[in-house]
């Protein structure tokens, strides 16, 4: 079953064979090796075939990165701004009308209240409040700082400000009571209110803020509904919701902190109670509503469904949030550049870089040949980073990359051959960068953190894709994620190993359009849950080097404490880990060749300069003594890497180094070095060394004599030897004694 994203006309006939996007054959793209080469062939699976159905599916493009998700849009927080200047302009004119419209305290007692008729009159209250409220001002001012998507919060915060300000004006003017305290001052009205004044009345409120502790607030009416209400509550929701929620210390301080600040409100008699509790409903029913639309795409949508739809502030909200993709991440920086000095950072440990001497070594089945090399195995390498390859290996048909710490793909566009891509239990949290991949055919991301799941709309336009492994990264827990996969990549065959089916396809594009929307709103949740884990294993790992900081770094209790200690699965922890196993590494490698303990010293050589004969990899071996040649049979590991051995033959004696441990095999006679020669087998691993002789010994044969008849028939000797004469001889020459005659042997 083929699913084709492209557009397609409204009338379309399947039966005409020359119609546009025919199933029986593909369009023509220029430059698309696929549509112009590689003709599907039939097949009853969900893979391209003859038999194609079309179907129109609206995908929106995957969603990219934060600046794309989470935009900044400086114009409309500026808007926000102005918005709210304008409505706190319009409460401070509604305040100065009001002002004159207040009944005389003189003639109307204030009335009758639950709360004040209890509670007698403290005008010192009235200025702790706002003490709190500058404090959670200033709080929040600082907090919406030093967050990373600050304008985003700026922005809602003055949306939020500007309805509840503009609602303000409104109650506060259309019904006007009479002054709640008996002792608060309250400038003399004016008989007649011009123009001027009101405005004058406007900025004088304005350059106090609207609080009374400065002396600028001298105007009375304000009551429906309290504006110190607002003002506490509103900065104790901004304050919870954008900081961490591990901070819920902070959070009840500054719940009681606002809490303290309505209750001095209402002991100073400030305001009547039912203004308290109009703007603590208003103020929260509007950022819970508020939040509740931002936080859900869906609800962005206004439909017949979507009762919230209907506010009157609606509009405004879909016109500052439609860019904004999910909850806002809980995130923070500094606005402004730091010196290198102080962000700088210290250099990660087991961090390795791809080299030309790591791909040449692995090569070796290329004759170290990098240019020509069409398989590649870089695994288990505590690689940080894809680089390189690209450029050095452009006919790779096949990169195995698996096992490293690779947080992202990246520097694979120039492998235009690459068929299988191999990536598995790596950190990488986004599919991307491979759309230049115009051959690949299989991908591997098995436990992996890919949590963006829209992210796999960016292997739509790899054509040739069949295989693709998802298992063991969190985006395959989201409801519906089988059936999403298969209906974004048509192309696909198999999805974990799975076979995907036709039917299977056609249930799965029913519900597209409302599977992505649910999709997405998972996307977000798992960012905010990944933001929080990342800072909360920031923070341990932090803690813990502090309770250890004390300790040298090769101190093993440092790093028992790592791997008794309870830690999550995620990419930082993975980071730990090959640090800490590189320094494990790296210590015992120290204490084999400290310089404090007497290192056993290696002798090759006597003083003579006659070789030793040594195994220290304790290897079995067959040695042979031809008469024109030494042989040597070194039984290898079998699936010993070629390139960590070492063979150097000598005259007088043959070495063979594994993995910097020595062979060496005395010979009792020289050899001609530059004719030996090695070879290694490919089925059993062992290693042959033919050493020819220098000086090879010859063999004679004994020729055979042929006994005559008259050889045969001839007995006794032949002639006869005088022994005396002999030994006398040869004794007068030496010692003038004679022989006796009895050591005189008997004749031959």
């Amino acid at each position: 079953m083929f699913f084709a994203f492209d557009e397609v006309p409204d009338s379309y006939d399947y039966n005409n064979p020359n119609a546009a996007c025919h199933p029986s054959g593909y369009t023509t793209h220029p430059g698309s090796p696929y549509h112009q080469q590689n003709q599907p062939p039939p097949s009853d699976t969900g893979s391209p075939s003859s038999d194609v159905v079309m179907i129109k599916i609206d995908t929106p493009s995957p969603l990219r990165d934060d600046q794309q998700r989470y935009p900044k849009e400086i114009g409309k927080t500026l808007l926000a701004l102005v918005f709210l200047a304008l409505n706190f302009f319009l409460a401070t004119v509604s305040l100065s009308l009001v002002h004159d419209r207040v009944p005389d305290r003189d003639t109307h007692e204030p009335l009758p209240d639950a709360f004040l008729d209890r509670v007698q009159a403290q005008d010192w209250a009235l200025d702790v409040s706002e003490i709190l409220i500058m404090v959670v001002v200033n709080s929040c001012v600082l907090l919406i700082t030093f967050h990373k998507h600050r304008f985003i919060v700026m922005r809602r915060v003055f949306l939020l400000l500007s309805v509840l300000y503009m609602m303000r004006s409104v109650t506060m003017y259309v019904t006007v009571l009479p002054v709640s305290s008996r002792t608060y001052y309250c400038s003399p009205k004016s008989n007649a209110s011009s123009a001027g004044v009101i405005v004058k009345r406007a900025f004088q409120l304005i350059s106090g803020m609207g609080l009374s502790i400065n002396g600028k607030q001298i105007y009375c009416g304000d009551y429906i509904y309290s504006g110190h209400t607002v003002t506490l509550v509103l900065g104790y929701l901004v304050i919870s919701e954008y900081s961490p929620k591990r901070f819920w210390p902070i959070h009840w301080i500054y719940w009681m902190a606002s809490l303290t600040g309505v209750v001095m409100v209402l002991v100073a008699h400030g305001h009547y109670t039912v203004d308290v509790l109009i703007a603590y409903y208003a103020t929260t029913r509007l950022f819970w509503t508020y939040h509740t639309l931002a936080n859900n795409s869906l609800l962005l949508k206004q439909n017949g469904n979507n009762y919230i739809g209907r506010e009157w502030w609606y509009f405004g909200f879909r016109y500052f949030e439609r860019n904004v993709r999910g909850p806002i991440p809980l995130q923070y920086d500094c606005p402004l550049s730091l010196p290198a000095s102080w962000t700088k950072k210290s250099p990660k440990l087991p961090g390795r870089e791809i080299t030309e001497q790591l791909i040449r070594k692995k090569a070796e089945h290329n004759e170290l040949i990098i240019g020509t090399l069409e398989e590649l195995s870089l695994h288990q390498e505590d690689i940080e980073r894809i680089e390189h390859v690209g450029r050095w290996c452009r006919d790779l048909k096949i990169l195995l990359l698996q096992s490293n710490l690779i947080p992202r793909l990246e520097n694979l566009n120039r492998l235009k051959k690459l068929e299988y891509l191999n990536v598995a239990i790596n950190n990488i949290e986004r599919i991307e960068n491979l759309e230049a991949l115009e051959a690949l055919r299989k991908l591997d991301l098995t436990l992996n953190f890919v949590g963006e799941l829209t992210s796999v709309e960016s292997l739509r336009g790899n054509y040739s894709l069949r295989e693709l492994f998802l298992t063991g990264n969190p985006c395959t827990d989201f409801p519906g994620y089988r059936e999403y996969v298969i209906t974004v990549l048509p192309q696909l065959e198999h999805l974990d190993g799975k076979e995907i089916t036709r039917s299977e396809r056609l249930r799965a594009a029913r519900e597209f359009s409302s599977l992505r929307e649910r999709i997405v709103q998972l996307e977000a949740l798992h960012k905010i849950e990944r933001d929080e884990q990342r800072v909360r294993v920031q923070q341990s790992i932090a803690e813990q080097e502090a309770c250890v900081s004390e300790l040298p770094d090769d101190d093993e209790r440092k790093a028992s404490e790592f791997w008794q200690q309870k830690s999550e699965h995620c990419p930082e922890t993975r980071i730990q880990m090959a640090k800490f196993s590189r320094r494990a590494k790296d210590r015992s490698s120290k204490e084999t060749d400290g310089p404090g303990e007497k290192k056993r010293k290696r002798r090759l050589f006597a003083d003579c300069g006659r070789p030793y004969s040594l195994n220290e990899p304790r290897l079995d071996f067959e040695f042979r003594d031809e008469p024109d040649r030494f042989e040597l049979d070194l039984h290898l590991y079998k699936y010993l890497d070629t390139s960590l051995i070492a063979v150097d033959a000598q005259p007088n004696y043959v070495r063979v180094t594994v993995k910097g441990k020595i062979f060496q095999l005395a010979l009792k006679q020289d050899i001609q070095t530059d004719r030996s020669t090695c070879q290694r087998s490919e089925t059993t691993g062992h290693m042959l060394i033919v050493m020819p002789k220098l000086n090879p010994e010859r063999i004679v044969k004994p020729s055979t004599v042929k006994e005559t008849a008259a050889t045969r028939t001839g007995a006794g000797l032949t002639g006869t030897v005088d022994i005396r004469n002999i030994c006398n001889a040869s004794n007068n020459s030496a010692n003038p004694t004679r022989m006796s005659e009895d050591e005189v042997p008997d004749l031959i």
